[in-house]
């Protein structure tokens, strides 16, 4: 019995079984090398402990060593964890700031034009955000709380009026309202406005 015969560039011609063959062998190898190419993040992964109900993050350099540092807000505690990088993308443990009742999202940025990096933490149950000014070496000083509409969530950080000091926006849930308050380039607020759709802007309560 003769058996057929197939050609092929690396083998040359070589019995269809031993094609079959070598078939089974290099898919498998294949599919492996191209799923170790689509991989874009390394398993397992790395724990670090946090205050309670963790569920807000933000990653900035705080201490201002080069390295990226995290911070994490802690819904159950009333908190924010700052956890400090090692620049092996390891971190040491954490430091807990208080913030308002039920802390939600933080972001960072150089509220008083200092060069430090500090922090925004919105409190959903006090309906608050809470700033906590950044020493420059990873410490925090205590929050000052301004007043938002109910159930604040997403807060972000930026120039909104075009007077170069960044202002502050906080999406509040129940009140169907985005709150916006202007910075003074100080890390402190002028004044608090949540705006409606349809509807005029209105005062909130503004900084203690």
């Amino acid at each position: 019995m003769i058996l057929p015969r197939v050609n092929d560039a690396r083998f040359g011609r070589v019995p269809a079984f031993r094609a079959i063959l070598l078939a089974l062998i290099l898919i498998p190898a294949h599919a492996s090398a191209l799923r170790a190419a689509c991989r874009q993040f390394d398993a397992p992964f790395f724990a670090f402990h946090t205050g309670t109900n963790p569920v807000g993050v933000a990653v900035g350099d705080l201490n201002r060593d080069g390295t990226p540092d995290v911070a994490v807000t802690n819904f159950g505690a009333g908190s924010v964890s700052i956890l400090l990088g090692t620049g092996l993308g390891l971190y040491g443990g954490k430091t807990d700031y208080a913030t308002g009742s039920y802390a939600y999202a933080v972001a960072i940025a150089d509220l008083n034009a200092d060069g430090k990096q500090d922090l925004v933490v919105s409190n959903q149950g006090s309906a608050t955000l809470s700033v906590l000014l950044g020493n420059g070496d990873g410490t925090f000083g205590a929050k000052v709380d301004y007043g938002t509409g109910s159930n604040p969530l997403t807060v972000v950080i930026g120039d909104l009026n075009g007077d170069g000091k960044p202002d502050l926006a906080v999406a509040s849930y129940n009140a169907n309202a985005v709150s916006i308050l202007w910075g003074m380039g100080t890390g402190l607020s002028r004044r608090a406005w949540t705006t409606q759709p349809g509807r005029d802007r209105h005062r909130s309560r503004s900084g203690t």
